[in-house]
């Protein structure tokens, strides 16, 4: 069951967040286990979709000018 969980963790941050976060998550789930890479996993996917908040926005002001 624990590696089902670490499957889906690892499926989800591969979906959401680019190429180098999902290696770096990957490792730090075998190196620490799931429940200390967490933190890791929920960082990366918020700073990704923050970004691509501020890369949206500075389209739509782009398009406003």
């Amino acid at each position: 069951m624990d590696y089902l969980l670490a499957v889906t963790l690892f499926a989800i941050s591969s979906s959401v967040t680019p190429g180098p976060n999902n290696i770096m998550v990957m490792t730090s789930g075998v190196n620490f286990g799931v429940q200390k890479s967490l933190p890791l996993l929920i960082g990366s996917v918020d700073l990704s979709s923050s970004f691509l908040q501020q890369f949206d926005w500075l389209l739509y002001k782009a398009e406003a000018a």
